[in-house]
């Protein structure tokens, strides 16, 4: 019988003595690069590798990470950003609901990459799939500038050109107080704006005091305390996923996207900060996937299940590959898009989708505002096989046979067999796809020699199977004589025939 016993390991390469030196240098100066502790065992006399040192730093609990980004602060920001926090230590939660939050960003082109890691092979490199595009300045810029609340999100202005302080104010006449209307703010609301000179002008002052709004007290050099450079972050990274190749895109997405991209990043955002037990109480149950029929209606449907009664502020259907809102239900009644239906009935919103295609194909978010909580659920739509057998066609003359078919999906190839013998390698297949999602594909084959008809088969890969086939009869050599030799022939014989019977 073979007994292990304990046994102590390797020695570690790092004296105890070695290791407190580099958590030494390590606390003392945290951006020491493993490099500079490694030369500086090696010149204590042990060698060691980089992957060493990271053990040990782990041993001892540290990791890399990175650095914070913090604004720059001098004693005058510390106190004042203090007395804020001190000030404001005991609020209630309802306070904080009644503040309309607002800030100015930058979008640029090029300035954010939210994905900067790719799978590719070495060679591949510089494929333009694999690599970041950088360009000086960032390519080009849009600034934008946005308001929320706790009851939602407020308009989002598009500044041109450099902005004053006439022009700030004309944003907040514009933009703020609509979005107070909005949001119903009620009485007692309070508004935020850091101390930017053009917020802060006498001019905009008196503004603010003529239209008898209560402005937030608000530390210096203090950005990373209003909750609204979280969206901004999420806005740009969701932005980035979208790919805008150039500023022209950019602005169409401003245009068309963006204030959807606002308002439902809020969203996602504040359902990850909520109380967990509010959030926990409200659901959204949805079927993860649907199979749908070509050309047929597809029903999605999304219940809310919650453990007490609430009140719905936003509900819809969204098609996040479009970033469009489908079905809307809020507080004045139901909104469908066109070409799609919409039911909402007892804590339930119904999507039908009429009619779907290839292009119907998507991930579809239903999504629910209310005063309990904000969440989401997604149901992703995938197509099985479409075949418009109606639509198929078959063509045959002397020198070649051909084979059509219109409105498949997904993508198949036509496989010829002549009686048991596949020749589909003597045959030519194209096809195209419209804007439907569906390929129209056509198949041309030289006759052969044979004498059994010609199978015409669409073969679709996806499934491993034949969706449908056609029959061609075969014509022979012999019956290729054309139908006027034919008649000629014929008429020959009679004439022969009746110069016989008048000689006799």
């Amino acid at each position: 019988m073979t007994v292990n016993h304990p046994r102590s390991g390797a020695p570690c390469k790092i004296s105890p003595r070695g290791a407190s030196m580099i958590m030494r240098k390590v606390r003392d100066t945290p951006r020491t690069t493993r490099q500079d502790l490694v030369n500086d065992l090696k010149r204590a006399g042990t060698t060691v590798s980089k992957k060493t040192i990271s053990n040990t730093l782990r041993r001892h609990g540290l990791k890399s990470c990175s650095a914070r980004e913090v604004p720059v602060l001098k004693p005058v920001h510390v106190q004042a950003r203090l007395k804020f926090a001190n000030d404001h230590l005991d609020d209630p939660e309802e306070e904080w609901e009644k503040v309309m939050w607002s800030d100015e960003t930058k979008i640029e082109l090029f300035g954010l990459n939210s994905t900067r890691r790719v799978w590719r092979k070495k060679k591949d490199e510089y494929n333009p799939k694999n690599t970041i595009p950088t360009v000086k300045h960032g390519g080009g810029n849009i600034i934008l500038c946005g308001c929320f609340s706790a009851k939602g999100t407020g308009r989002l202005h598009h500044i041109e050109g450099r902005m004053d302080g006439a022009m700030y104010r004309e944003i907040l006449a514009n933009n703020l107080l609509p979005s107070v209307r909005a949001l119903k703010m009620g009485r007692g609301w309070v508004f935020q704006h850091d101390n930017d000179p053009k917020h802060t002008a006498r001019a905009t002052k008196e503004w603010l005091h003529k239209k008898h709004l209560k402005v937030l007290e608000w530390p210096s050099q203090s950005p990373n305390l209003n909750p609204i450079e979280n969206l901004w972050r999420e806005l740009k990274v969701r932005i980035a996923q979208q790919q805008p190749r150039n500023l022209k895109d950019l602005e169409k997405m401003k245009q068309r996207k963006t204030e959807v991209l606002f308002g439902w990043v809020l969203a996602f955002w504040l359902s990850s900060v909520v109380n967990s037990e509010i959030t926990d109480k409200v659901e959204l149950r949805t079927s993860a996937e649907v199979k749908a029929q070509c050309d047929q209606n597809v029903a999605l449907q999304c219940d809310i299940i919650s453990s007490r009664p609430l009140k719905i502020i936003l509900f819809s259907w969204v098609d996040s590959r479009e970033m469009k809102e489908l079905c809307v239900v809020n507080a004045t009644g139901v909104f469908p898009s066109p070409g799609v239906l919409c039911d909402n009935t007892n804590n339930s919103l119904t999507l039908t989708l009429t009619q779907v295609m290839p292009s119907s194909q998507s991930n579809y978010v239903c999504k629910l505002r209310s005063n309990l909580s904000i969440t989401a659920a997604s149901t992703t739509v995938t197509l099985q096989e479409c075949l418009r057998t109606s639509e198929h066609k078959v063509f045959q003359n002397e020198s070649q046979v051909e084979c059509q078919f219109f409105g498949v999906y997904p993508e198949g190839t036509v496989h010829w067999f002549l009686g048991s013998e596949n020749i589909t390698e003597s045959a030519s297949t194209e096809s195209q796809q419209d804007e439907e999602g569906l390929f129209d594909i056509r198949s041309t084959l030289p006759t052969q020699a044979g004498t059994e008809p010609y199978n015409c088969s669409l073969w679709i890969p996806s499934s491993g199977t034949y969706s449908s086939h056609k029959l061609l009869p075969y014509s022979r050599g012999e019956d290729r004589i054309s139908s006027g030799t034919r008649t000629r022939s014929r008429l020959m014989w009679v004439f022969i025939l009746v110069g016989l019977i008048l000689i006799t």
